[in-house]
């Protein structure tokens, strides 16, 4: 009996290390602290950087779709109890530039109202390393997504969703 009690109370204690995860996301929301918010989204970029891979046959080599990824991003920012909505511009029209971008914005409840965060993702590097102004090309172009940086925008997710509705009716 007592190797279950104690059974049970490591199982308790493992499920509310998992739960805070959430609350200490929340937590840095509600008091406006989008730094912290932007390390643990860094976080989650980085753990779906890699893109599915897609084989188009002969000639056309292999592509990498990042689409998953960013709907992924977009799906866990939305589970959070403190995020009241948040969309990424897929149905924006982009020049076919490399490396791409991706912007994702969510909506979060904070103790001043509502605000919005936007998080901006590069798809993509060139392999240029930063050395004091000096760019040399030392690296390979990698096919990922990493994490530039967050702005606050107001009114990012509302016209995403119009641009999205607007492309479903054409």
């Amino acid at each position: 009996m007592r190797l279950l009690t104690i059974f049970f109370l490591v199982y308790l204690l493992s499920c509310t290390s998992y739960a805070q995860h959430d609350d200490a996301f929340c937590k840095a929301a509600n008091n406006g602290n989008f730094r912290k918010v932007a390390r643990q989204f860094k976080k989650q970029v980085r753990l779906r950087r890699y893109g599915l891979t897609c084989d188009n046959g002969t000639g056309s080599g292999i592509q990498v779709i990042h689409t998953y990824g960013l709907d992924t991003l977009t799906l866990w920012l939305r589970n959070h109890s403190c995020v009241v909505d948040a969309a990424w511009d897929k149905c924006q029209v982009k020049p076919a530039i490399y490396p791409g971008w991706a912007i994702i914005g969510a909506c979060f409840n904070t103790r001043d109202g509502i605000k919005e965060e936007c998080f901006y993702i590069q798809e993509g590097t060139l392999g240029n390393l930063w050395l004091f102004g000096w760019h040399p090309h030392l690296f390979k172009p990698k096919n990922i997504l990493t994490f530039k940086k967050h702005y606050q925008s107001e009114g990012f997710v509302h016209q995403q969703n119009q641009n999205c509705e607007q492309s479903k009716n054409h």
